[in-house]
Order: C-alpha cells, then sequence, then structure tokens
C-alpha cells in the first residue's frame, strides 16, 4: 500500500512544536501593533483548528483586490514592475488567464530574483507560463506542468515571445516527474474553491467538496522531489479547509510571506457565495467581513521540509 509523505512521517511521531507565545489569550495577537486585525482574525481561524502560527509571522501587505476595477487590460506590466513587460498571450474567454494570484506570487518571485537566479524551477499548474516566463527571466531554469493541453500551448507561446526557454510537460501535478527529479523551488497556484460538486465551477477554479484536494495530491508527494533545504512557494486564500494547513505543518515549517484582501462583489458567485458564507459560519472556511462587504484573506505561503528535533 502506498503512503503518502505526510503520512509516514506522522505515524513516526513527528514533534509538534509546543504553543507558542501569542497564543497566550484571545487578546495577544490582537493587540500587536505589526499584525493587522484582518490577517490576526485569518489566523485565529487556523489556529482554531489546529495551526501554530509562530510569534514572528508578520507577513508584507500587498494591495488589496477588486476583480473588475483593479485588473486593467495589462496587468501583468503593471503588477511585476520588473524591466520590460513581459508579453503574455492568454484565453480569457476560455478561462486561462492569470489573476490576483498570479500577480502576488509573480511578486514573490521577483523580490527573490537573486536566488532563484541559476537555480532550477518548477512550477505545478502553469496555466499561462507566467510564472515560469518570469522565473526563466530571472535566470531559472524551469520546468513547469499543467493537466491543460490548450494552456501549454500558450505557455510555449509566450516563452518564444519573450525569448525564454520552458521544459513543459503534460500531465496532473507530479506525475510528468521522472522519479528521481529534485528541484530546489517549487510554484504552486493551484485551484482551490470548495464546491461539493465539480460542475459549479469551471476546472480551473473547482477544489473539490473542501477546496484543498490537489494541495494534499501535491504535499503527499512533494518531498520526493525537493533538494535538501527545498521550498515550496505556494497561493492560498481563505475558502479551503484549514486542516490542509494543519496537516501541512507536521512536516514542514511554514512561513506566510504576503498577504492580502480580495473583496467579494455581490452576487459574484451565485449560489456559491451562500455556501461560501456557511461554510465562514461552520469554521471551514474563512471570510473577511466590513460592514456589508465580504473578502478573502489571500496568502503567499513558503513551505520547508522541517528538521527532526
Amino acid at each position: 500500500m502506498k503512503v503518502s509523505h505526510l503520512e509516514s512521517r506522522r505515524g513516526r511521531g513527528h514533534h509538534i512544536p509546543a504553543r507558542r507565545p501569542w497564543e497566550r489569550g484571545p487578546g495577544f495577537l490582537l493587540s500587536s501593533l505589526a499584525m493587522e486585525q484582518a490577517l490576526a482574525h485569518y489566523f485565529r481561524h487556523l489556529e482554531r483548528a489546529g495551526l501554530n502560527p509562530a510569534p514572528d509571522w508578520c507577513p508584507s501587505r500587498d494591495p488589496d483586490v477588486r476583480p473588475r476595477t483593479d485588473l486593467t487590460l495589462d496587468p501583468i506590466r503593471q503588477v511585476l514592475e520588473f524591466g520590460p513587460g513581459l508579453q503574455i498571450s492568454e484565453d480569457t474567454a476560455g478561462g486561462v488567464h492569470s489573476d490576483h494570484a498570479t500577480h502576488a506570487m509573480a511578486r514573490v518571485l521577483v523580490d527573490r530574483a537573486s536566488e532563484l537566479s541559476g537555480a532550477r524551477l518548477l512550477e505545478i499548474g502553469c496555466g499561462t507560463g507566467v510564472l515560469s516566463v518570469l522565473a526563466a527571466r530571472l535566470g531559472a531554469r524551469v520546468t513547469a506542468t499543467d493537466l491543460d493541453e490548450h494552456a501549454l500551448t500558450l505557455a510555449a507561446n509566450n516563452a518564444r515571445a519573450n525569448q525564454v526557454t520552458l521544459d513543459l510537460r503534460c500531465g496532473s501535478l507530479l506525475d510528468p516527474l521522472d522519479s528521481q527529479e529534485r528541484f530546489p523551488w517549487i510554484v504552486a497556484n493551484l485551484p482551490q474553491k470548495p464546491a461539493p460538486a465539480e460542475g459549479l465551477l469551471p476546472l480551473a477554479n473547482w477544489g473539490g467538496p473542501e477546496g484543498d484536494e490537489l494541495f494534499q495530491g501535491l504535499f503527499d508527494a512533494v518531498g520526493s522531489h525537493l533538494e535538501e533545504n527545498g521550498r515550496v512557494l505556494f497561493f492560498m486564500h481563505s475558502l479551503p479547509h484549514p486542516r490542509f494547513l494543519t496537516r501541512l505543518q507536521q512536516e514542514f515549517d511554514l512561513f506566510p510571506l504576503r498577504w492580502y484582501l480580495r473583496w467579494i462583489e455581490r452576487g459574484e458567485f451565485g449560489p456559491l457565495g451562500d455556501i461560501f458564507k456557511e461554510r465562514s459560519r461552520e469554521g471551514i472556511s474563512h471570510l473577511h467581513v466590513e460592514g456589508d462587504e465580504a473578502a478573502l484573506v489571500c496568502c503567499i505561503w513558503m513551505a520547508r521540509l522541517a528538521q527532526a528535533p
């Protein structure tokens, strides 16, 4: 029987750190000048699910997003602020395009340009290849996978337009990799909206009934493809069940690098909007609410294999 990478560590009694100083009482974190209230409330939500936040967690804040008013016709050039703008072709009508999560992850890559230069990088679910092209422009040697052949065609076109080389492979998550391949950097921006059935959301958005299905599949095997001290950068908003991050922390050190609020327009998700609100009331999703408006709390996380005690 195949045992997942996470389950194998859990079976050996992997050390779970003691509760952190910020957990002393309900007002401890919320009173911190270094932590904004919206993020503090989200961390409390994660803590209630069993996550053990570190006292030094203080991610940088990115600009908040209101999708239909903030994204211009050339969002990549606007957001990256990295030399000449990338030339990116997308299929918005077909649902293959970048979004606020892509732009947030791009900022993190630019922040780490010196670390990426000359390094191997794997992107899981590359879509149109925005992040892969950017990483290659920053000097990384990039392998990228996606299940959608149309997306890979767009990624190949974008690589040519930007005069970079990408090793593109078709398949789900880590399936296209050779068992011996290892990377110091792995990047993932995966579908993660929860819905009881696939047909309620486009495949590019659906993360399974609890929103964490693809993340579970990725991290069950990702340790086999990380170099020693390798890191995984991934985007996650506050709709997926918090059990994933709780489980992940049993094996990985977690660091939130950046965060922002992604505001939800009235009626944007149709009937799913009511499902998201109910999930938030039940504590299995989290919505930040101000007046009659609600927002997702969005984070870029870095995961690094924890050292044995």
